[in-house]
């Protein structure tokens, strides 16, 4: 289960920049405008790792549509020979 975000007001980015960006080592934080979440600040590195662990699931997932889709329709093998003889028959 993910630990709740630091909240940080977006007014504080201008006085205490460094020291959110010092925090966002630690994890994301959330910034709150008018006491409502607005955006969520993360690492480079933690941004990164989570592009990569999508990619992997959407990955994953076209691989088991395709699996399905193979399951259901499965494509119908032609030899060789077949394919010479409806060569020799379309001359």
């Amino acid at each position: 289960m993910p630990v709740m975000p630091d909240v940080v007001p977006v007014s504080d980015l201008r006085g205490r920049h460094k020291e959110i960006f010092q925090k966002i080592e630690d994890g994301p934080i959330l910034l709150a405008q008018h006491s409502r979440p607005a955006a969520v600040l993360v690492s480079v590195a933690d941004w990164n790792a989570r592009e990569k662990h999508l990619e992997l699931l959407e990955a994953r997932l076209k691989y088991l549509e395709m699996k399905r889709q193979y399951e259901e329709n499965p494509p119908k093998l032609v030899s060789f020979d077949e394919i010479e003889e409806e060569i020799k028959a379309r001359q």
